[in-house]
């Protein structure tokens, strides 16, 4: 297992993800996503890439700009990570499916263009992927 997975998620909810965790709200981004799962990837921008493709997104959401999220595997409890059972096949691995919320001060944003990462409840204002 990776020592970090990645999330993407928008600019619009960083402030409940702040406050509750990851997970705690749902907002699906495709039509077959789970309730109460977290879907991660351990690649940086196959998850901006997900966000990016999301079908059940607002243009309000999607233009307020896509945020990638990393939390160290380390902080997931491992019996609640699993197989995504959206992807079949050779990709299998390329995502995860985590069915609890994170909390807030396990949650970092990270860059994908020189990987470092910064707590997300230091942050004060959120770079987002355009």
């Amino acid at each position: 297992m990776e020592e970090v997975l990645y999330h993407a998620t928008y600019g619009e909810y960083i402030n409940s993800i702040k406050e509750k965790g990851l997970g705690a709200v749902q907002h699906k981004n495709w039509e077959f996503s789970e309730d109460g799962v977290v879907y991660f990837t351990p690649y940086p921008d196959t998850a901006i890439s997900f966000a990016e493709a999301a079908e059940e997104v607002s243009d309000e959401v999607y233009n307020s700009g896509i945020v990638l999220l990393a939390v160290p595997t380390a902080k997931l409890n491992p019996v609640l990570l699993e197989r995504d059972h959206n992807i079949v096949g050779l990709a299998e691995s390329i995502s995860c499916a985590y069915r609890d919320v994170v909390p807030p001060e396990d949650i970092y944003v990270a860059s994908n263009t020189d990987g470092s990462m910064e707590r997300l409840l230091k942050q004060t204002a959120v770079p987002a992927h355009s």
